[in-house]
């Protein structure tokens, strides 16, 4: 084997170091700025390396394999314990952003890590802000799409300190994706609520099937002991409707009591929450319309708080699925 030193080749003033299989240039008399050249001459990979062993390779076609001699990708980074690719500033306070694109920066896409907010951005097309992932680890989007249930929708997943995740939707008009939003859909558990643009109702039509007729399924006059809690089973079917996959129950609710007392009635199998349904004085009927959620048995918790009860009346208008 052989190795020269000199010119490369005629008429090229490089200053060289050739093998049969590699060349190494650097140089030019012609131009002290011009371009150095460390490459095969064949089709051969070349590989850098440390310890005797091939850390870099860069394959015929330009494929560059990092712990791997048989990249398959632009950049193909292959480890048998942790791989890190780190995009760091040079400030420990410094935005970070892994970049995606051609030649155009106007179609570049990126991962932003921006330093302020301490949030990571997924940046589309023109470099604009898709996806959010904050600190606390709270998701927002302009669109974060789910499943096809709402045809044109977006939906937007949202966890809460609580421990619940509320699920939303837009629902736009026509199922456009471009138009006006005319729905807001959002579920917290049992209650579906939608927000018009004219108006915020409790239910929705086709969520919430109402009973015809109303009926009343709970009279009861005998005393209630206070702080004490009971339980109730709604029928199968109330007013016609059934109660297979219903979420709550809508009740206008008639409650006394024999001093300053409180009402509250809750889902089957959760905790005594920390509000009431209605306060009540002495010896008065007081009469309010409530959206109770019951278990997968159509069984709700009640009690009279302060002050022992002498009244139930539920009267259910209709059921929440």
């Amino acid at each position: 084997q052989t190795m020269s030193l000199g010119e490369w080749s005629s008429g090229y003033d490089y200053a060289a170091v050739e093998t049969p299989s590699m060349v190494l240039l650097m140089g030019s008399s012609a131009d002290v700025n011009s371009q150095g050249f460390l490459r095969t001459k064949g089709t051969g990979s070349f590989n850098l390396g440390t310890n005797n062993s091939n850390d870099l390779t860069i394959v015929n076609g330009g494929k560059v394999g990092i712990g791997t001699t048989a990249p398959n990708k632009a950049l193909d980074v292959v480890s048998s314990g942790t791989t890190e690719l780190s995009i760091r500033s040079t400030t420990s306070v410094g935005d970070s952003a892994l970049l995606f694109g051609n030649v155009d920066d106007t179609y570049q896409a990126s991962i932003f890590y921006d330093a302020s907010a301490q949030s990571l951005n997924l940046r589309g097309y023109n470099n604009t802000t898709r996806l959010t992932i904050a600190n606390g680890g709270e998701i927002t989007g302009t669109k974060v799409q789910g499943n096809s249930a709402v045809p044109g929708a977006s939906k937007i997943l949202k966890s809460n300190t609580s421990g619940y995740t509320y699920a939303s939707w837009i629902n736009t008009v026509s199922g456009s994706t471009t138009a006006t939003p005319n729905r807001i859909y959002v579920s917290n558990d049992a209650f579906i609520r939608y927000m018009t643009l004219a108006q915020f109702r409790t239910s929705v039509a086709d969520q919430t099937k109402f009973c015809s007729p109303p009926t009343r399924v709970f009279n009861y006059s005998g005393n209630r002991s206070v702080n004490s809690q009971y339980s109730r089973t709604f029928p199968s079917t109330i007013g016609g409707v059934s109660l297979s996959g219903a979420k709550a129950i809508i009740i206008n609710l008639a409650v006394r009591s024999g001093g300053n007392s409180y009402f509250v009635a809750w889902k089957y199998g959760e905790t005594l929450p920390g509000i009431s349904l209605i306060n009540l004085v002495p010896n008065v009927i007081g009469n309010v319309q409530a959206t109770v959620p019951m278990d997968t048995s159509r069984r709700i918790r009640y009690m009279f708080g302060s002050s022992a009860g002498n009244l139930t009346i539920f009267d259910v208008i209709g059921v929440v699925f």
